[in-house]
């Protein structure tokens, strides 16, 4: 046994997404560009704390 939970074994290559996906179960999912570019971080934000609770 293996493969996915609910799904079965995965014989060719494939990408996993995070989130819901809309649509029926296993359809076909076209990836494209962005229709707005993404824009550039003028700077990486600053941590200045992490809770470790």
């Amino acid at each position: 046994k293996g493969g996915f939970k609910h799904y079965g074994v995965i014989r060719n290559d494939f990408i996993i997404l995070e989130g819901s996906v809309p649509g029926a179960i296993k359809r076909l999912i076209r990836l494209r560009e962005p229709i707005r570019a993404k824009s550039p971080m003028k700077e990486p934000p600053k941590i200045t704390y992490i809770s470790i609770r």
